[in-house]
């Protein structure tokens, strides 16, 4: 669908830079050679599928080299990087076949990670905001019942060297309100 027609420049170049400048609000922008008109859009979609794909492939995989990372930020990282949503489900897909890609484990390994120094709500928090779904939350966290949340508060509260008998009401509200 043609949108606008923008004038050429005297070169190549210019031509391409007046292109780019004029295409706002789109997700990708592919230039071809106008001497050579004929490509259709199953070019246009196998070009995509032949170099994009492979480039958020590439992209996704080097993410999970280093760290675990949820469903939500893979796609919040190939967003960021400009890729297209069609081709970042596609490269979820892929992840998924391959398992590299499981919320379910890695809420399991954060809250066994954290869970000697964070309450369940705090876990519960961060892993809603990684992205991982209230039933996985729910779940992974009523399989792990050894929290000390007591020995926590304890702990916690030595480091800010509470005395409850010297603390006035304003600061054991706002302390509590932490938990």
């Amino acid at each position: 669908k043609v949108r606008k027609i923008i004038e050429g420049g005297s070169e190549r170049y210019w031509s391409v830079r007046n292109g780019l400048n004029a295409a706002t609000d789109t997700d990708y922008v592919l230039i071809h050679d106008g001497a050579r008109p004929c490509i259709g859009c199953d070019m246009i979609h196998r070009l995509m599928d032949e170099v994009i794909l492979i480039r958020a492939k590439k992209r996704a995989l080097y993410l999970l080299e280093r760290m675990d990372r949820t469903r939500h930020q893979i796609k919040e990282k190939l967003c960021a990087d400009g890729y297209p949503d069609i081709i970042i489900d596609k490269v979820v897909s892929y992840l998924d076949s391959y398992h590299y890609l499981d919320d379910e484990r890695y809420a399991r390994y954060y809250v066994d990670y954290g869970k000697k120094s964070k309450s369940r709500k705090r876990l519960s928090a961060d892993l809603s905001q990684k992205g991982i779904s209230k039933a996985i939350i729910d779940k992974v966290l009523d399989e792990n019942d050894d929290f000390d949340e007591e020995n926590q508060i304890k702990i916690f509260l030595e480091k800010k060297h509470y005395d409850s008998t010297l603390a006035d009401i304003k600061t054991k509200k706002r302390l509590f309100k932490l938990f």
